[in-house]
C-alpha cells in the first residue's frame, strides 16, 4: 500500500470532510458528484461513497453505495479499486 499517498490524503482530511476536495454527497437540487471519495466520520471511521448520475440529467441520483472502515488504510484500498475499476 503507498504509504505516502495515505499520508496525503490523511493530512488533507485533518482539515476537509471528504477527499477529493471537490466531491460532496449528493442533495436534492444540486448536480451529482459522479465518482468515488472518501469521507472521515471521525479519527476512526471513514466512508466510501460511491455515486452516479443519471445519464441525460447530472442533478438526479441514478445509484449510489457506501462501505464503512475502521481505518483509513482500509477505506483507501476501497477507493482506490474502486477507480481502477476493481468491483468485488
Amino acid at each position: 500500500m503507498p504509504v505516502e499517498t495515505i499520508r496525503t490524503i490523511d493530512q488533507h482530511l485533518l482539515a476537509n470532510t471528504f477527499f477529493p476536495p471537490e466531491a460532496e454527497i449528493w442533495k436534492p437540487g444540486n448536480s451529482v458528484y459522479e465518482g468515488v471519495f472518501i469521507q472521515k466520520i471521525n479519527a476512526r471511521q471513514f466512508i466510501v461513497h460511491a455515486q452516479r448520475h443519471m445519464a441525460l440529467d447530472p442533478f438526479q441520483l441514478a445509484e449510489k453505495a457506501n462501505w464503512v472502515f475502521d481505518s483509513l488504510e482500509g477505506a483507501y484500498k476501497k477507493w482506490s479499486d474502486l477507480e481502477n475499476g476493481i468491483y468485488d
